[in-house]
């Protein structure tokens, strides 16, 4: 086993060996309806940093921080058996390798469901490899959202533990993927999406040193899902207001209005969102709405967009920032959103072939107010649809959205790519508001 790399970058994973031992430094799917072929509605530190041998600080991480149970090869998860940090697609027997795309940079995924993933931690180390370096994930406090705070250092830790393995296996695989391409093109061999280049990206990715690279820096969106209205109550909302408070959070989300699945009744719906946009004005803190419109609206109905809208308009917008997340409207749904000065997300539906109204939507948003998202496990871009999504997906929802806005290449791509990330980062890795820092919370 080798020593911890001498050399290695201020949060980088400082590891060469496999096998290191780390320590961590300090639902529901999308906004779209459930025509979607696969469901929509199931329901940080800095960088981390590690030494090698047998008397590395911190020991073995536990057991619980893997699987929680194994991954089947053949199930919607199964392209994370083999282990490694290539991209495949589900075939009637076994997986295609797909070619992931050639990016200028970094890339962030701005909403995800970490503690909803098979292996947390497995993400994680896919997106270190893949040069996705920032996540945040959201929770709910109504459901189980303090198991997000306690685990998050532990699925790092263990990523980066694992780390060194998943850059060997996706060597491998990169070696074995060509072998079976030259041999025989319709085997398990790769496919390319348009504008990639065979699996030049992934060899480039793989052969950086572990000790080069960090895990992702992970922030955390906590707020009551519109589905959970019907859960409000005063012990409730303190204990959000506590998990607004914790270091990790910086946003305040997903809240907003679900008149689709309408699992909690309209006007409920209406008052607690209402309530989550005075607290976050009160603490500072940004604000992450999900947005989904009734199948049919009738003509004296208004859409859920509408209703958010004038509540937004008589409560007062958060002076921090509005993000929807998962934009599911056309450019006519959302320019007054735009015009307000709101944020939009956009994540695996802009790949969808019957998308094209969203597509048109992530044209009008102007530079810097344009974010990526995945929302894993839920809404898996083109051509993974029907299997398992993970932040590290979030590379094909930038590919695709870098040709939507004519950014295809090159220095362009480059520019807008940047200027994403750099958006993402201001809007959910800021530092704590003067609220989080009045309640006494280690914000150090």
């Amino acid at each position: 086993m080798q020593n911890a790399c001498p050399d290695a970058p201020d949060g980088a994973a400082g590891i060469c060996g496999s096998n290191p031992v780390g320590d961590a430094s300090a639902s529901r799917g999308s906004n779209l309806p459930s025509s979607a072929p696969e469901s929509c509605d199931a329901r940080s530190s800095a960088g981390a940093s590690a030494s090698c041998g047998p008397d590395a600080p911190g020991g073995a991480p536990p057991a619980h921080i893997g699987p929680i149970d194994p991954i089947d090869s053949e199930g919607e998860a199964g392209h994370l058996a083999y282990g490694d940090a290539l991209f495949r697609k589900k075939r009637r027997r076994g997986h295609r390798v797909v070619a992931r795309p050639a990016l200028e940079g970094p890339v962030a995924d701005s909403h995800t469901h970490l503690d909803m993933l098979s292996d947390p931690a497995l993400a994680l180390a896919r997106c270190t490899v893949g040069r996705v370096d920032f996540i945040c994930t959201v929770c709910d406090p109504s459901e189980d959202a303090r198991r997000t705070y306690e685990s998050l250092p532990l699925w790092r830790s263990e990523a980066l533990r694992r780390l060194p393995d998943v850059f060997a296996a996706t060597r491998r695989s990169i070696e074995r993927a060509r072998q079976e391409a030259a041999s025989d093109p319709q085997a398990l061999g790769v496919e390319a999406i348009p504008g990639s280049d065979d699996l030049s990206a992934d060899e480039a990715a793989s052969q950086r040193c572990p000790c080069d690279v960090a895990v992702p820096r992970v922030r955390v969106a906590c707020g009551v899902h519109p589905h959970n209205a019907h859960a409000w109550s005063a012990s409730l909302e303190a204990e959000l207001l506590r998990l607004l408070a914790r270091p990790e959070t910086s946003v305040l989300g997903e809240a907003g209005l679900d008149y689709y699945y309408d699992l909690s009744p309209r006007d409920m719906q209406r008052e607690v969102f209402r309530r989550q946009v005075e607290i976050a004005r009160i603490t500072g803190l940004p604000l992450m709405l999900h947005l989904r419109d009734a199948a049919q609206t009738g003509r004296h109905e208004r859409s859920a967009h509408e209703d958010a809208f004038n509540i937004l308009e008589s409560t007062g917008w958060p002076a921090a920032g509005v993000l929807i997340h998962c934009c599911s409207v056309g450019p006519d749904e959302l320019g007054p959103w735009i015009e307000r000065g709101a944020f939009a997300a956009f994540g695996g539906a802009i790949t969808f072939k019957n998308a094209d109204a969203i597509r048109a939507s992530c044209a009008i948003v102007p530079r810097g107010r344009l974010l990526f998202e995945t929302d894993a496990p839920y809404m898996t871009p083109v051509p993974f649809r029907g299997q398992e999504n993970g932040p590290d997906h979030i590379v094909f929802t930038a590919h695709r959205a870098a040709a939507v806005v004519g950014a295809d290449s090159g220095a362009s791509r480059a520019r807008f790519l940047s200027e994403v990330h750099e958006t993402t980062l201001g809007f959910e890795d800021r530092g704590p508001t003067s609220w989080q820092l009045s309640q006494g919370a280690n914000h150090a």
